[in-house]
């Protein structure tokens, strides 16, 4: 379990923070946390803030989905921040998703070389599935904010005034226990990408361990404005040092499952 807070962009002037901790079911079957968040720490002041999350599956199919998780959340920190920073105005960011996966992809490829599996060698695009996962990425860099995400989880966007907006739409194959994966071999055609036209607060990623504790949509939705606010109250350093106790309640008396939030908030005014 971690939590903590990015530097300040001077100019951007947003900041991100997140936190993940293992699901209680998971500590009580002694697994540990599949999940991973990240967020980008420019060396200059200004530059593109970016936040991602990622679920690995944690499944007898997927047993390195812990470290597949970790590589998705890196690579899309550094290939959306270098989109977001380099990539002209109006341009489409069609093509992000098929760089994550290759970029991927070729993480495993190298971390299988280093520590390959038992049993011999793998058929074609078996290797994959052993590090499946999800992967949710918000970013902004002066005015310009982008989304991207394939599986299974939830991204809201909040308005200066708390109303809440859902920047991308739901994919028909997650649904149950079902999930789009960057395992799969059509991941950069499952992502769904869009860049957000209306001005926002916040931007809140969230594991599906996180809205399966709600009933319903609406019932999780209600947390956007709560961390707006709270934000805007309090700073985002007493949000940080809570994250991980409110994210342990939440698995304690909801689904059970590993935890993980990202946030990327700009204060009002």
């Amino acid at each position: 379990m971690g939590s903590s807070l990015a530097r300040r962009q001077e100019e951007s002037d947003w900041v991100a923070l997140g936190a993940s901790v293992r699901g209680i079911a998971h500590l009580l079957r002694n697994q540990p946390n599949q999940d991973a968040v990240a967020w980008s720490e420019c060396a200059k002041p200004g530059g593109p803030v970016v936040v991602a999350v990622a679920d690995g599956h944690g499944s007898l199919r997927h047993p390195r989905s812990g470290e597949g998780a970790r590589f998705a959340v890196e690579i899309a920190i550094d290939l959306i921040g270098q989109w977001l920073r380099e990539a002209p105005l109006g341009a489409d960011p069609a093509a992000l998703p098929y760089a994550i996966q290759s970029a991927w992809q070729q993480a495993v490829e190298d971390h299988l070389a280093i520590e390959p599996v038992e049993g011999g060698e793998l058929r074609d695009g078996a290797a994959y599935f052993l590090y499946g996962t999800t992967l949710l990425v918000a970013g902004s860099y002066f005015g310009r904010t982008l989304c991207l995400q394939i599986g299974d989880g939830d991204i809201l966007a909040l308005r200066p005034d708390g109303s809440v907006l859902w920047p991308l739409p739901d994919s028909p194959d997650c649904f149950d226990n079902f999930t789009d994966s960057l395992c799969q071999d059509d991941a950069g055609d499952r992502f769904r990408v869009a860049l957000i036209d209306d001005e926002v607060a916040l931007l809140l990623l969230a594991s599906d361990g996180y809205g399966n504790s709600y009933e319903d949509d609406e019932t999780f939705e209600a947390i956007g404005p709560d961390y707006l606010a709270l934000l805007n109250r309090v700073g985002p350093e007493r949000v940080a040092a809570g994250l991980p106790g409110w994210l342990a309640e939440i698995t304690r008396s909801g689904s059970g499952d590993d935890i993980t939030l990202g946030l990327l908030w700009t204060p009002p005014g």
